[in-house]
């Protein structure tokens, strides 16, 4: 499969959902000839690529947009904040509380403070599209 190909956006239908789809490899372990990247994963350039070229905007712009929408999410979060994006998901924060760990080698006992843990929850409109498109894979 090229390259080309396995970076296709399908903007008939939920543009969004479609930049988010998993790569597809091919994997000669299995029987179908065509199996989710496990180890390949999709970097902020790539995602910059893929809106760039749906949006209609310069891979710059795109690239400032996305850096100022994930710099929102983040100044959000540090305020105790949680962000949530209508049929994707939401951004909170999850708190830790402090608990007493081990040093696995001295087996002495170790505080470890409370803390706080960004953490996403997909929604369910995400979560169909995935199971969608995972089934549809697999099926193939």
């Amino acid at each position: 499969m090229s390259p080309e190909s396995s970076k296709s956006l399908d903007t008939a239908q939920h543009p969004v959902y479609a930049v988010l789809r998993p790569q597809l490899v091919e994997d000669p372990a299995r029987d179908d000839a065509l199996a989710p990247a496990e180890e390949m994963g999709m970097t902020q350039a790539d995602l910059v690529d893929q809106v760039a070229a749906t949006v209609q905007l310069s891979k710059s712009q795109t690239d400032a947009v996305l850096t100022q929408c994930l710099q929102a999410i983040m100044e959000a979060l540090q305020a105790g904040e949680s962000v949530e994006l209508r049929g994707f998901g939401r951004f909170h924060l999850r708190h830790r509380q402090p608990r007493a760990g081990r040093n696995p080698r001295t087996g002495e006992v170790i505080p470890i403070p409370a803390k706080a843990v960004p953490t996403f929850t997909a929604r369910k409109t995400f979560q169909e599209q995935v199971q969608s498109r995972a089934a549809a894979g697999g099926a193939a």
